[in-house]
């Protein structure tokens, strides 16, 4: 069986290895790093260049088919104009290199951006609070696709946070001015209807109070919906330990108050949990530990704590209480008692 798998290896995988025509891949022209960077990350040259091929023509195939997704790129970070040039030769150490020259042009910049909420008649938007400086563009700065495709979900973000959770952007147009190198950034967005918080549905809690959670939301309802009501209400709960999932949803429409009702989708994860160990210390000697604790404590996420530790010559115990929202929302009452005796 050794000698079959020695003959398969001489037969078959040597002479690929032996044919197979190594290159190396030189980028010039671009100055710009992270255009270079996204370039050599969907370069087949850069990409495949541990698998090479065994002619001329296979590595030229592979090279020109590489010149349209380095347009691609260069289009997303603002060189509208570049071209490119491949070509191969041998260098004085007999390796074929393949040089790509980019020559990049001039970058294009932003002209201007517009937000309408009709795409026809092209009516701005009028939502007092949101200019295009919310939306981290500028006008003059370079036209990155990542920068445009950003500023649109933060425009849907800030109009969430405005009442109007139902928004979206049905139309995105980049308008190319080649003679004055820049480009127009329009929106065309339907609003939605404005939206206030309602009723709240609550589902998945198995030990765990509702009143406990109705302290952790942060919205009322009848008031103006704001999502980042949502996010710190999610936060919130997330930080107690007592859930593994937090999900917060809402409606796709509004009722006849113009209320959105909210869905909280909740995993309750472990409350209760035991652990051991065993120690050694040169004053106290060997040791073992146990802990205890529950974290749901009288189903209102309280904590109950029980730490013992015993060693040759301490033993020691420790007991903990923590009430959440005492008084106040996020504020804990806390009793540690602590007893040890020395052997």
């Amino acid at each position: 069986m050794q000698f079959l798998k020695k003959i398969f290896f001489l037969a078959i995988i040597l002479p690929i290895g032996i044919f197979a025509l190594n290159y190396d891949v030189k980028f010039t022209g671009l100055k710009d790093r992270n255009t270079l960077q996204a370039i050599k990350r969907v370069s087949s040259l850069v990409i495949l260049q541990k698998r090479p091929p065994k002619t001329i023509n296979a590595l030229r195939f592979r090279a020109n088919s590489d010149e349209p997704e380095i347009q691609k790129v260069l289009h997303f970070f603002g060189f509208y104009d570049a071209k490119i040039d491949i070509d191969l030769e041998e260098n004085k150490n007999n390796i074929l290199v393949v040089n790509v020259l980019i020559m990049p042009g001039v970058r294009y910049t932003i002209k201007d951006v517009k937000i309408y909420t009709d795409c026809i008649d092209k009516k701005q938007m009028d939502i007092a609070g949101i200019s295009i400086k919310d939306l981290d563009l500028k006008i003059g700065s370079s036209l990155i696709t990542q920068n445009i495709l950003n500023a649109e979900k933060k425009l849907i973000f800030l109009l969430s946070n405005k009442g109007y959770p139902l928004a979206k952007v049905e139309k995105r147009d980049v308008i190319i001015d080649q003679t004055h190198k820049n480009a127009l950034v329009e929106w065309c967005v339907d609003t939605g209807s404005f939206s206030l918080f309602g009723d709240t549905k609550i589902t998945g809690l198995k030990s765990i109070e509702k009143s406990y959670i109705d302290k952790k939301i942060k919205w009322i309802r009848g008031q103006k919906y704001d999502s980042r009501k949502v996010i710190e209400t999610q936060q919130n709960l997330l930080k107690t330990n007592l859930f593994s999932s937090v999900a917060i949803l809402h409606e796709d429409k509004v009722d006849q108050k113009d209320e959105l009702e909210m869905n909280l989708k909740l995993v309750e994860s472990l409350h209760r949990y035991i652990s051991t160990g065993v120690s050694y210390a040169t004053i106290d000697g060997f040791g073992v530990s146990l802990s205890w604790a529950n974290r749901n404590f009288r189903s209102q996420g309280e904590l109950l704590a029980i730490d013992a530790n015993v060693a040759q010559r301490l033993i020691l115990g420790v007991a903990t209480y923590k009430k959440p929202d005492f008084l106040r929302v996020d504020q804990n009452y806390v009793i540690r008692s602590e007893a040890s005796r020395e052997k």
